[in-house]
């Protein structure tokens, strides 16, 4: 945490449900829900818990993968969140969410919908005998390319070509939620990134790494990110584009 290659809270849940040897669905019907109260209700999210409260475990079909929201900025999260510091021990979690940008920017500004990987960061972490997550800068709408590797991301199994939801029940670090297959054994090219693409990767990374600091956000109408970051260009400090213009 406070890095741009801190792991987002999806990423986290995948792994916490391997270690105990959980499924991800388990891990969120068993252990998560119970503490989330009102949160979910009438969410997307609550719908798929109910969904699996009427059926059995093992006989789950895709029609039961959507598992709502973890990463944005929304009620929902924030219990989530709650709920896995609870169970953890963990108070600093809300760091692998977009959390600390609310009452900053517009909230629908900040996230992709589907989920995003560097398959080389994959290949990385499986040799170096790191546990295989995703980064959280990964998911943020405006980056597309790592610059450790200058590698565009992939939001789609390049063997099975489906698109990736931010979690499924049967979500595994680095596997496709579908086919199952490892997104590092991928034959990845070198990606030349457009200045403006480097540029934006670099200054939502420094923001990852310096929004630990932020106080809770109170504009009623924030901007949206991308307006923040072509406001940082002059400023050159994305934390002072940030705040509100005196």
């Amino acid at each position: 945490m406070g890095t741009p290659h801190c792991e987002s809270l999806a990423s986290y849940a995948m792994r916490l449900a391997e270690a105990h040897c959980l499924d991800v669905g388990a891990l969120i019907y068993r252990f998560i829900h119970p503490l989330t109260g009102s949160a979910w209700k009438d969410s997307r999210s609550q719908r798929s818990v109910y969904r699996i409260d009427r059926a059995d475990l093992g006989s789950l079909t895709p029609a039961h993968v959507h598992i709502g929201k973890w990463l944005d900025m929304s009620n929902e999260t924030q219990a989530t969140v709650s709920a896995l510091a609870e169970l953890t021990k963990r108070p600093d979690l809300h760091l692998l969410t977009t959390l600390p940008l609310k009452g900053y920017v517009k909230k629908d500004s900040v996230l992709r919908f589907q989920r995003a990987w560097c398959p080389v960061c994959h290949q990385e972490q499986r040799i170096s005998g790191q546990p295989v997550h995703d980064l959280l800068i990964w998911s943020f709408l405006d980056v597309y390319v790592c610059r450790r590797h200058g590698r565009r991301l992939r939001t789609s199994c390049y063997w099975c070509s489906s698109k990736q939801p931010i979690l499924r029940f049967w979500s595994q670090p680095g596997q496709c939620g579908r086919c199952g297959i490892e997104f590092d054994t991928e034959d990845t090219r070198s990606y030349g990134p457009t200045f403006e693409e480097a540029w934006k990767a670099d200054v939502i990374g420094d923001l990852l790494s310096k929004w630990n600091k932020l106080e809770p956000g109170k504009r009623k109408r924030p901007p949206t990110l991308e307006r923040v970051l072509t406001s940082s260009y002059s400023t050159g400090d994305i934390m002072e584009s940030l705040l509100p213009q005196q």
